[in-house]
């Protein structure tokens, strides 16, 4: 994700960051990978800071000509096989994905029944 400036936010769009990048392992049952999805992502409001792009290598420039944030998660919904269950070690990606899906005002078919089953493999300790 990048940064979206203060400035920029608005009531429609009040959130502090944007995705820039969407990837992602097929596993089969016996973890091995099948498959591989990778797309950069061009944000409406984000920009990449120095921060961002030490860690990911990611600059503004390398995002120029990349879909925007409807066109990518159409196309990687689409890659998801229908018997897929999307498993991350956080919730902070599903959580950006529905901020920016709800702000947006995107519909795309199949994510939410995705969003809705998504595992969460951390646990904190309690």
């Amino acid at each position: 994700m990048c940064v979206v400036p203060k400035r920029l936010r608005n009531s429609e769009h009040n959130f502090a960051h944007e995705i820039i990048q969407i990837g992602a392992v097929l596993l089969n049952e016996s973890l091995e990978i099948q498959d591989e999805y990778n797309t950069l992502v061009h944000p409406e409001l984000g920009i990449v800071d120095e921060y961002i792009e030490r860690l990911t290598g990611i600059t503004g420039e390398s995002l120029n000509g990349a879909p925007n944030l409807e066109c990518a998660l159409t196309k990687f919904v689409e890659w998801i096989p229908e018997e897929a269950v999307m498993v991350s070690w956080s919730n902070n990606d599903r959580q950006q994905i529905l901020r920016e899906v709800k702000a947006k005002r995107l519909s795309i078919n199949r994510l939410d029944d995705l969003l809705n089953n998504w595992i969460d493999l951390f646990t904190p300790c309690t």
